[in-house]
């Protein structure tokens, strides 16, 4: 939980440098460059999250992979889509703890550009658990090109969920109600 925490508190820190050198984005509301975003949910929704990334310089990738971490446990993974070119093998996610999503094009043909944000995969999520918030953070991540080798991301943005209401919110929330009876 504190290795979590602490993530989470350097992925705030770097919100506001947008797309730097190098950025793996988790996207829960729909709005590239604008993370972390925190999003409510209730018990039985499904969460989607996108997974963007860029790496301005690197104008052809052929290898994409991140590890995201999911640590509190209230959001079990579903599934994950790939929208890499069809030419790419994409590999099923390895799941646990951390979700290793990863991509590869060894033929040299339909290179994805990195100087803009690309969305690499899709994400599916269940909320498991209620009153609860779960992180979902960018571990580590990186563009494998040509020319310039390993590119890592220096910006890793996550994201997270609160599921359902916690008792003093709606206790709160039964007070501020009371007042105008």
């Amino acid at each position: 939980m504190k290795k979590a925490l602490v993530l989470a508190a350097a992925l705030f820190a770097t919100a506001s440098l947008a797309f730097g050198a190098g950025t793996c984005e988790l996207d829960l509301d729909a709005v590239v460059g604008n993370g972390p975003d925190f999003i409510i949910a209730e018990v039985s929704d499904y969460i989607v999250v996108d997974i963007y990334m860029m790496v301005p310089g690197v104008e052809y990738g052929q290898s994409i992979g991140c590890i995201v971490g999911n640590f509190d446990g209230s959001l079990e993974y579903q599934g994950c889509v790939y929208h890499t070119p069809p030419s790419w093998a994409a590999v099923p996610p390895a799941v646990g703890e951390e979700i290793t999503v990863q991509a590869t094009s060894w033929g040299g043909t339909d290179l994805l550009n990195f100087n803009t944000p690309i969305l690499v995969a899709t994400l599916t999520f269940h909320a498991a658990a209620d009153c609860s918030v779960d992180d979902l953070v960018v571990i580590s991540g990186g563009v494998f090109d040509m020319m310039l080798g390993q590119v890592d991301f220096d910006v890793l943005i996550g994201g997270t969920v609160q599921i359902g209401t916690s008792a003093t919110e709606e206790a709160s929330w039964g007070a501020v109600k009371g007042l105008f009876r």
